[in-house]
């Protein structure tokens, strides 16, 4: 059986056999539960920044294994790690959520173009809620929040 720095090849079957960075290595390393617990702080600190999650607050994975076969690094992890996230998370989740921001902004024209005051600056609705259950079309929504406006700006003139 030859060796390299990275492989070990089989003579007989000519498999090759790719080695752990721990085996690769001149030194002797031991990896201990503090070394992968600072492994994995990086993993989880990339995560984080990137979509707003902790590693305990995602389905669980392989981190040790990977961790003692030393061919990944946090960042490789990390990457894994954001696939499995976005694979999870429903694509219809985010078209929805797209498709919620353009009805909603199909509202907000109606309205400005009426009152010349956006959504924003006017009591909060309940628009997610007409959005997801889908009976409600942006002009129809529309007229609901002028008669919400008309309503409160007719009681605030009857006290001014």
């Amino acid at each position: 059986m030859e060796t390299s720095s990275h492989t070990l090849t089989n003579s007989t079957n000519n498999f090759i056999y790719f080695l752990p960075y721990y085996q690769r290595t001149s030194e002797c390393v031991s990896f201990t539960d503090s070394q992968f617990l600072n492994w994995k702080e990086k993993i989880d600190k990339y995560v984080y920044d990137t979509i707003g999650y902790y590693l305990e607050d995602l389905p669980d994975l392989e981190y040790r294994q990977w961790f003692d076969e030393g061919y990944l690094k946090p960042e490789q992890v990390s990457h894994i790690v954001l696939g499995e996230y976005y694979q999870r998370t429903s694509r219809s989740e985010s078209f929805t959520d797209s498709q919620f921001k353009i009805w909603k902004e199909k509202i907000d024209k109606y309205v400005y173009d009426t009152i010349e005051f956006h959504l924003e600056d006017l009591p909060d609705l309940q628009y997610r809620k007409w959005f997801d259950e889908g009976y409600l079309k942006p002009e129809q929504v529309s007229h609901i929040v002028l008669a919400e406006y008309y309503q409160n700006y007719y009681q605030n003139q009857l006290y001014i």
